[in-house]
């Protein structure tokens, strides 16, 4: 399993003026509506509640409104959390609060791995992320791509196939 260890030596330099707060956050508004697009499809597929985080984080650093689906995570998260507080109101007691609480945010998971595991494979996101900053400044794809590769060390089949995956989660114009 790739994580972030394995991105090449270099490239967070490349981002440097795109990272926030040690986060990847692109101060571009059009880049980060690409993000949280990312975010809601990931979420979508893959039920991980973090990347419902990863989009109100990026829509505060905007300060743009949060989008609904973020919203309707919260709604339901704050829904069992009440229903937590109602049952131990009524005599009914919460035996292990860091669990319930973990299955009121809906991280609680079975089997391998956990929320955070699976968030953190997105060495695929910053390969696509770079191409998307060259696109920005001019570069036609196939350029980009082919710059991305030789700037990280890596394949140009590889960061084609992190920006396919890129273009197949966000419904935006590519760049």
């Amino acid at each position: 399993m790739t994580g972030p260890k394995d991105i090449p030596p270099g490239v967070e330099e490349l981002l440097a003026p795109y990272i926030v707060r040690g986060h990847n956050l692109q101060r571009d508004p059009v880049m980060a509506q690409h993000l949280i697009e990312v975010a809601r499809a990931a979420y979508e597929r893959d039920g991980n509640p973090l990347e419902v985080w990863r989009g109100y984080w990026e829509a505060r650093e905007l300060g743009q409104p949060l989008p609904d689906w973020v919203l309707t995570y919260f709604d339901r998260c704050a829904m069992a959390l009440m229903d937590l507080a109602r049952e131990s109101a009524h005599g009914k007691s919460v035996t292990v609060p860091h669990t319930a609480i973990a299955e009121a945010f809906e991280m609680k998971r079975s089997g391998r791995g956990s929320v955070f595991s699976g968030f953190a494979n997105r060495t695929w996101l910053t390969y696509a992320f770079l191409v998307v900053l060259y696109m920005h400044k001019g570069d036609q794809e196939t350029d980009a791509i082919e710059i991305t590769a030789r700037k990280t060390g890596v394949s140009t089949a590889t960061i084609r196939r992190a920006y396919k995956k890129f273009k197949a989660f966000t419904k935006l114009p590519t760049l």
